[in-house]
């Protein structure tokens, strides 16, 4: 995204004035045509607020607008019908069904292979990163692995225990924070910070899915150390690793028996890891693609739980109505994935010419659909569209658009674990309010 042309607004500010989607202003045109971000716009994102940073753009160039990929045509999309003839198999779904083979996504890759997924690319992508054939059927085994009733069973007994343990670690954290203020001789309420606790009960949560037992202490350690690697071997040239990226190279190599060792008799027990090796997959792939299912699955449940409990916090009338209503608490867990969603953005290729309501796009070009920005537009959610109101679903006066609400994605590369972080958000977020008043310090 670093490089890029000189904005067209045109468009932008013709959309601004109508406050209308744009395929319903638009006429045949291509991707070069949508406006674009200057250099200068450009130069202030970071990966760490990109979310917020697309959205200062789209409010500046409108709900639809380019991305420079270098020499990929991208367009961003923020436009919920635009979204659903991309990503529904009932409009261009199956022809949006490929994933851009990103430079930056080099890495896992080789992470997969030295895991001993394959020697082959296509296996070592993974179910996150894959394309053809081989991509397809993974994922179609992936996704009867996760539909087995006895896995709605581990999941729901996983989440009942975390939630138990949840409760007792936040009491002790209390009882020690009490004891420091009484040491200091002050009188304030204890300040616990929970975001550690929340973190390693997803954590938790998601390996009993994936590998029942196995040591989640020692995998935190790793998958984080392992994390940082992946990341600061993106952009790097695969050749040029040993060159300018010595320590990393080292350390991937290092960190994968480590990993190996840790996860592998665990692959065997019940649960996803076992349920992809009977459905075919060799068990270096079951690995990659659990150590895959694993990683998404506990840091988007985590970090979307820990804003819904800020949320909470800041309103203590809609807190006690979580408390006593659980229709209510499933309110709040859709409202935070709406302004939070696990998927903030999903990209995908063209895998032939289409066009799309006058839009075209040429084979390999890239969209990003961003459920971050169909969640907060106000053209479908009104004029609080940023605001944490969970009862807006009771009281809308107007259907608002499927599309509109996408947290985990849609079409055939939907977020497998869907259901998994749905009840794992609400039960420990109603461990909690039984046990605990929160407020903010």
């Amino acid at each position: 995204m670093a490089s890029c042309s000189v904005a067209c607004k045109r468009i932008g500010r013709e959309l601004r004035r109508s406050c209308v989607p744009l395929h319903a202003a638009s006429q045949q045109r291509k991707l070069y045509s949508l406006p674009a971000p200057s250099m200068l716009q450009l130069a202030g994102i970071g990966l760490p607020t990109l979310p917020w940073d697309l959205a200062s753009l789209a409010n500046e160039l409108g709900p639809v607008f380019r991305l420079p990929l270098g020499d990929v045509p991208c367009a961003l999309i923020g436009d919920p019908e635009l979204a659903e003839q991309i990503l529904s198999q009932r409009h261009h779904g199956q022809v949006f069904a490929g994933r851009w083979e990103d430079p930056e996504h080099l890495p896992f890759a080789e992470f997969g292979r030295l895991l001993g997924a394959s020697d082959n690319a296509s296996v070592t992508s993974g179910i996150f990163f894959g394309n053809g054939e081989h991509w397809s059927s993974a994922r179609h085994v992936a996704e009867r692995a996760f539909r087995g009733r006895r896995l709605r069973t581990i999941v729901e007994e996983a989440i009942s225990r975390e939630a138990v343990q949840l409760q007792e670690g936040v009491s002790q954290e209390v009882t020690r924070s009490n004891c420091n203020a009484a040491l200091a001789g002050c009188g304030v309420a204890p300040v616990v910070d929970f975001a550690p606790l929340v973190r390693a009960a997803a954590l938790r949560i998601s390996a009993a899915t994936s590998m029942p037992g196995v040591d989640t202490a020692a995998l935190g350690d790793i998958h984080s150390d392992l994390m940082g690697t992946l990341e600061s071997l993106m952009g790097c040239p695969r050749k040029a690793w040993s060159i300018l990226k010595p320590s990393a190279k080292r350390n991937l190599h290092a960190t994968v028996p480590h990993l190996v060792q840790l996860l592998q008799p665990h692959l065997q027990k019940e649960g996803v890891g076992r349920n992809l090796i009977d459905e075919g997959m060799s068990e270096g792939e079951a690995l990659y693609n659990c150590w895959q299912l694993l990683g998404a699955g506990y840091d988007t449940t985590a970090t979307t739980l820990i804003l819904l409990l800020h949320a909470l916090a800041s309103d203590s009338s809609l807190q006690q109505e979580c408390r006593e209503n659980s229709t209510t608490l499933s309110l709040a867990v859709r409202e935070a994935l709406r302004l939070w969603p696990a998927a903030p953005l999903i990209q995908r290729s063209a895998l032939r010419d289409v066009e799309i309501d006058g839009l075209r796009f040429p084979r390999g070009s890239v969209v990003v659909v961003s459920p971050w920005l169909l969640g907060r537009s106000g053209y479908s959610w009104g004029s609080d569209a940023a605001s944490f109101r969970p009862s807006r679903y009771v009281d809308a006066e107007e259907a608002v658009h499927a599309f509109a609400w996408i947290p985990f994605g849609y079409g055939a590369r939907r977020c497998i674990g869907q259901k998994a972080a749905q009840l794992a958000l609400e039960g420990l977020t109603a461990a909690l309010l039984q046990s605990f008043q929160l407020s903010l310090p």
